[in-house]
């Protein structure tokens, strides 16, 4: 019988860190609003792509420091 470790599998072989690096994204999100102001660019429309990686356009914003 052979097993595979599929770090990025389904919820029974997940990735051991996956929920540390949620809890640190959280974190460091939080900092960020804390600290700076996000507002859209005018005539910038966000992509609704999102791939398994990494979003398709991006989402373009103006930040200034509170």
């Amino acid at each position: 019988h052979t097993c595979f470790y599929l770090p990025l599998g389904d919820r029974r072989r997940m990735c051991i860190g996956a929920n540390f690096a949620i809890q640190e994204a959280v974190i460091i999100l939080a900092m960020l609003l804390k600290t700076f102001q996000f507002s859209p660019v005018k005539g910038q429309q966000p992509a609704g792509e999102i791939k398994l990686t990494k979003t398709g356009g991006g989402v373009r914003l103006i930040t200034e420091h509170i």
